[in-house]
């Protein structure tokens, strides 16, 4: 890949060396040289895109459009195969230094985050999936709620839309939005949305950034990592993130996603935060893996469901929704 001029750049290489239990160091090195904080943005915002061109352009626009927030936009082809080069050439060209766009080879979603936090500047971090929108006030609301709690990571609520005819509109019912020590409640489910996490720098070079080798909800992995090392979580009630689902949400390697979600929760139960939990708590996480990949796997294999139901069962008998799961399954019900 070669450098151009203009208003975005295509980086030479952007891929990591990697440092430690093979995660990549992810110090600034562009902004510790000048030591100075003076130009550095409040909110770097991350957008990663894959095949995203019919839907990326209404997601930099809700993360230029946010209000009394100083923010960096970066978006980053992840190596697309349909038009997507071409509609970040046009918004680059039409936004100007407002955003920056990089280009490169296909490197995976793990990777290409911390790629581009890497070559950020901002304070906080906020993701946004080129599929989803922010409505105007979503940074200024976090920002407020992380200078009145000292959080590490703030999120907001979520408004699903698209093919949601199994979920709720709203993510979360009013008050029910974990904060503070979060640890055990994101055991029990990665409740968090991606593009509504916004998550100070410092933290998240600690926690080594996304895991690159872990291929499946490594956004969880870093959720738990963080709550593990102690950071404090902040909740912002309002629905201030648009979260999209599609029909082909619920149609991934359903095999292949538990093995990666029961992985991240035994990682997570093997730290010294996850063994000093009681047994009750550790067969209910396990027991929770079980049963969101039967919901997921319900609508299209509602056999194979039961059978994790199951599964969830075994390791925790006094789940009424596992019961239920089943039940529904025999029905013929997703």
């Amino acid at each position: 890949m070669e450098e151009t001029t203009g208003q975005h750049s295509i980086l030479r290489s952007l891929a990591p060396a990697a440092a430690g239990a093979g995660f990549p160091r992810l110090r600034n090195d562009a902004l510790s040289e000048t030591g100075s904080a003076m130009n550095r943005p409040r909110v770097s915002v991350i957008i990663p895109v894959y095949n995203g061109a019919a839907d990326v352009q209404a997601a930099i626009s809700s993360a230029l459009q946010q209000q009394n927030c100083d923010v960096e936009v970066l978006a980053v082809n992840d190596g697309s195969h349909d038009n997507t080069p071409e509609i970040l050439d046009s918004c680059a060209r039409q936004y100007g230094d407002r955003l920056r766009v990089v280009h490169q080879s296909n490197q995976g979603l793990p990777r290409t985050r911390n790629n581009a936090v890497r070559v950020s500047h901002g304070e906080w971090i906020a993701f946004l999936d080129h599929d989803d929108e922010w409505l105007p006030e979503k940074l200024e609301r976090q920002l407020a709620a992380a200078d009145a709690t000292g959080a590490d990571l703030v999120y907001t609520n979520a408004r699903n839309f698209g093919s949601i005819e199994r979920v709720d509109e709203l993510r979360y019912a009013p008050g029910k939005m974990p904060h503070g020590d979060v640890f055990q409640s994101l055991l029990m489910d990665n409740f968090l949305v991606v593009s509504s996490v916004m998550v100070r720098r410092s933290a998240f070079d600690r926690a080594g950034g996304f895991n690159e080798a872990q291929l499946m909800v490594e956004d969880w992995d870093l959720w738990l990592r963080l709550a593990a090392s102690g950071c404090r979580f902040a909740a912002v009630s309002e629905a201030l993130t648009r979260y999209r689902w599609r029909a082909d949400s619920l149609s991934k390697n359903h095999d292949r996603m538990r093995g990666f979600r029961e992985q991240v929760v035994r990682r997570a139960l093997q730290t010294e935060r996850g063994l000093a939990l009681p047994w009750i708590v550790r067969r209910r996480a396990l027991a929770s893996v079980q049963r969101c990949s039967a919901w997921f796997l319900a609508s299209r294999s509602p056999r194979r469901a039961i059978r994790w139901y199951a599964q969830s069962i075994c390791y925790w008998p006094f789940d009424t929704s596992a019961w239920k799961g089943i039940v529904k399954g025999c029905l013929g019900r997703s």
